[in-house]
């Protein structure tokens, strides 16, 4: 599985790299990417592994975008709950019909901030194994200006966000 997903996620960046900008992300479903549906913990660690070869694949370009993953969890209300997961069996009790999502982001893009609410916290274990110091894994439950306004429920993920230090910049 590792060298297909090596392979698809070296024609995903050659075809979506040079697209990429202030105004416009790229971000690709698992499914998507796969040309199949998964599910359970195999949707958990077949996007953690498509993650990490991400990481490795960007970084013999000196990181030109920020990449994430982002893994959807179940909406449970219209209000904080803060029902973070706590183990990886937790995770997959909570995972949503919505398969993970790579994205990558321009690294000024960031600079803007969108009305909302929002909770997020670290994971208490980890998920990338021998994750790279500049992985931030969280959690999060948001919604944005419409959201509040229509009383919506909150949206919950967990991310994977690689960050450049200040010394990279």
């Amino acid at each position: 599985m590792n060298e297909r997903l090596n392979q698809l996620l070296q024609r995903w960046l050659t075809e979506t790299l040079p697209t990429v900008s202030q105004f416009q992300p790229s971000s690709i479903h698992l499914d998507e990417l796969l040309g199949m549906s998964t599910s359970g913990i195999e949707t958990v660690t077949i996007s953690l592994q498509a993650y990490k070869i991400l990481l490795e694949q960007l970084q013999t370009h000196q990181f030109p975008v920020k990449p994430m993953l982002v893994i959807p969890l179940v909406t449970i209300s219209n209000k904080f709950e803060r029902t973070v997961p706590l183990t990886i069996n937790d995770l997959e009790s909570q995972l949503s019909f919505e398969p993970p999502s790579l994205y990558l982001l321009a690294w000024h893009a960031l600079e803007y901030e969108v009305e909302g609410e929002a909770y997020w916290i670290p994971l208490k274990f980890e998920l990338l194994g021998s994750c790279p110091k500049r992985v931030h894994t969280y959690y999060k439950e948001v919604r944005y200006k419409d959201g509040i306004e229509n009383d919506w429920e909150f949206t919950r993920a967990i991310y994977l966000e690689y960050g450049r230090l200040a010394a990279d910049r």
